[in-house]
């Protein structure tokens, strides 16, 4: 598999109707490959440019710890593909909980770092 751990990401494509994140990366040993984020759920990327390396990619399994509270049920809101899709935090919880999605935080050097909820991360060369 290849190492995440400062690679830099030469594209991203967001394919709605598939649910699918795909990451183009390439390694600091000039090795292309892909990080594929399926069944994707929901995402933020911040400070996106032209110069992305990425330090790492963690897989939250066990989301009871990132639950949407009170105060961040309304940006989580604003953060879904279909945001009319829950009416109450609950609901949001609910269904992240009992569906077995991941939350996959993308931690960079420099640039893009984000958050991705999705059922599953595969790398591939």
């Amino acid at each position: 598999m290849p190492d995440i751990h400062d690679s830099e990401i030469l594209e991203i494509n967001v394919k709605f109707r598939e649910e699918k994140i795909d990451l183009l990366l390439i390694s600091d040993t000039d090795k292309s490959f892909k990080v594929s984020f399926e069944e994707v759920f929901s995402y933020n990327f911040e400070e996106p440019n032209s110069y992305s390396v990425l330090y790492d990619i963690a897989n939250i399994k066990d989301l009871t710890s990132v639950k949407a509270t009170e105060e961040n049920f309304k940006e989580k809101q604003k953060q879904l593909l279909n945001s009319n899709a829950f009416r109450s935090m609950q609901e949001y919880n609910d269904f992240l909980l009992s569906n077995n999605y991941s939350l996959f935080v993308i931690h960079s050097s420099v640039g893009l770092h984000g958050t991705i909820v999705a059922k599953d991360m595969i790398v591939s060369p």
